[in-house]
């Protein structure tokens, strides 16, 4: 499972106890009513509405959280989790057919807290990813996915449609940089930095 998916389980348990803990002090003189007076009933009635209206309301905060709360400098300290998502300008260098070819290329990530996923353009072709992750080696963050590309149509002579394994690493400055591999045996690197 992956480390983004195991810290959202953690976090939406976590929440929707204490939610539900914060919504029995609330309601803490009817649970008392319906202690005393033995309405085992009643009391599990009131229990079992306290814990949907809990979850419901954990639901939506969750929900918050996964699109855009993680990403406010608070709540990411906490997490951990590089905030990604943005458009970025690099190169890669390309061992294709024998050549060390330079191509000037885009990068464009969306982010959630659950989700990342990349889109790299060059003028000869468009990537995309279909598996991603980011993931930590050490102290260390890395993007690594898994793509499509599928160059023009006129080139697709000389350069068919094919699939690859990308890894960039996170540099502190803002910087993406790594290598990627290929299923026609072929491989290079790419550096990036964000637009903005």
């Amino acid at each position: 499972m992956k480390e983004s998916y195991k810290k959202f389980v953690s976090y939406s348990i976590w929440i929707t106890i204490i939610l539900f803990a914060l919504r029995c002090i609330l309601a803490r003189n009817t649970i008392r009513e319906c202690f005393n007076d033995s309405m085992w009933h009643e009391l599990g009635y009131n229990l079992f509405g306290y814990a949907g209206e809990t979850i419901g309301i954990a639901s939506v905060l969750m929900t918050c959280f996964n699109l855009f709360a993680w990403k406010w400098r608070i709540i990411n300290k906490i997490v951990d989790m590089p905030i990604l998502a943005n458009k970025y300008s690099g190169k890669l260098v390309s061992d294709w057919n024998g050549e060390n070819k330079q191509y000037e290329c885009k990068l464009e990530i969306k982010q959630t807290f659950l989700s990342v996923s990349v889109v790299l353009k060059t003028n000869e072709s468009r990537s995309y990813s279909i598996l991603s992750a980011i993931d930590s080696i050490s102290d260390s963050k890395r993007l690594v996915y898994l793509y499509q590309n599928e160059p023009r149509a006129e080139l697709q002579n000389r350069s068919s449609i094919h699939k690859g394994t990308s890894e960039l690493w996170i540099e502190e400055d803002g910087k993406l940089q790594g290598n990627y591999y290929t299923d026609r045996k072929t491989k290079g690197s790419m550096i990036f930095e964000p637009e903005n």
